[in-house]
């Protein structure tokens, strides 16, 4: 379930950050900004190799279906424990019914 949402925050990321370059390169016609914020390569911070790690996990789970089977890990406890709690609540109505 966490790799899921990994995945889902990477590419939301990756989206945010195109729609950001289109608009810098509306405002600069098409070039780099004059002036920019940190380090003017993202490699020289390290946040390239740590981004294309992750992004290489996400790829893996996707195309490995890793995700589907962390699904299914995640949602047969839960419908083991809404059975378990159906069963509880019918035997206890029915009680109640025999005694009233």
């Amino acid at each position: 379930m966490e790799r899921q949402d990994d995945v889902q925050r990477i590419m939301v990321k990756n989206e945010y950050h195109a729609k950001d370059l289109a608009g810098i390169r509306n405002k600069t016609g098409g070039g780099l900004p004059e002036k920019t914020s940190g380090p003017m390569v993202p490699s020289e911070s390290g946040v390239v190799e740590e981004e294309w790690a992750r992004h290489k996990e996400a790829m893996k789970l996707v195309a490995g279906g890793g995700g589907l089977s962390s699904l299914q890990g995640g949602v047969i406890p839960i419908f083991r424990a809404l059975e378990t709690f159906t069963c509880d609540a019918l035997k206890a109505h029915e009680q109640v019914r025999l005694q009233g």
